[in-house]
């Protein structure tokens, strides 16, 4: 038996998450079928994370346990020739017995693409979120950069979500403006972390929007990290949660 990982780029917007679901289309299920047909087995893989309807991954990986035969620098070309075009299989390797994608991982990037203007651009809809008030990015790096260590992100996570600890570090969170064709004014921001809460990223970017757009002070923040009450009455306190459609999981790291 062989543990392999692949890695996996797709534009999620047709499908119902990562995660096989019972009343919609997953990119787990896209690929769990493709690969059962390849090796003639029953395949389960096992994803990094999971991402949301309509997020989308430059960077996801998986790794299933198999006796595929099929030589690794080949696997992606086999599976990318029956799956839809909006899934890539960009990589494949063998890994140890006991790598598992989630619980290996040490860290995750992500990126959150927002524009801003009069007019939303056309052919960038699918992979950003706009903005019809002016943003001020500088206050929104100077923000951003709060985020930054180990701290209590309860008010980041969407009420009721199941989890042990909100406890989350976050290695490097920054706003840098970007050019995208057809729009007078974009902005990616990044945030690397050992581990995300449901629905954190988007918080945290609809947290900085709002700084940027003037409506909320940067020293905000602070008042947000850290503080321990019910889920719900803290997260009514922070930012909007953005749409999925701006959110890209960039690379999942698996050294220190």
């Amino acid at each position: 038996m062989r543990n392999i990982l692949i890695k996996i780029q797709y534009d999620g917007t047709q499908y119902a998450g990562w995660q096989r679901q019972k009343n919609g289309l997953a990119v787990q299920q896209v690929l769990e079928d493709a690969l059962s047909a390849i090796t003639k087995e029953k395949v389960a893989i096992t994803g990094s994370g999971r991402t949301d309807a309509g997020v989308h991954a430059l960077g996801q990986a998986a790794n299933f346990v198999s006796n595929c035969t099929v030589p690794l620098e080949k696997l992606p070309i086999a599976i990318n020739s029956i799956i839809p075009d909006d899934i890539r299989v960009i990589s494949a390797t063998e890994v140890a017995a006991d790598f598992n994608a989630r619980f290996s991982a040490k860290r995750k990037t992500y990126r959150y693409t927002v524009t801003w203007g009069k007019n939303a651009p056309a052919l960038y809809s699918r992979f950003s979120w706009h903005s019809y008030y002016p943003l001020d990015i500088t206050k929104m790096g100077e923000a951003a950069r709060l985020f930054e260590g180990t701290h209590d992100f309860n008010a980041f996570m969407a009420s009721g979500s199941p989890v042990s600890s909100t406890v989350r570090t976050i290695y490097s969170s920054y706003v840098e403006r970007t050019n995208i064709e057809g729009c007078e004014n974009a902005l990616h921001y990044y945030v690397t972390g050992n581990g995300f809460l449901y629905n954190m990223v988007r918080i945290i970017t609809g947290t900085l929007i709002e700084i940027g757009q003037g409506r909320r002070e940067i020293e905000s923040i602070s008042d947000l990290l850290n503080v321990s009450d019910e889920r719900g009455v803290v997260r009514a306190k922070a930012g909007f949660t953005t749409p999925p459609n701006g959110l890209t999981l960039m690379s999942v790291d698996y050294t220190e």
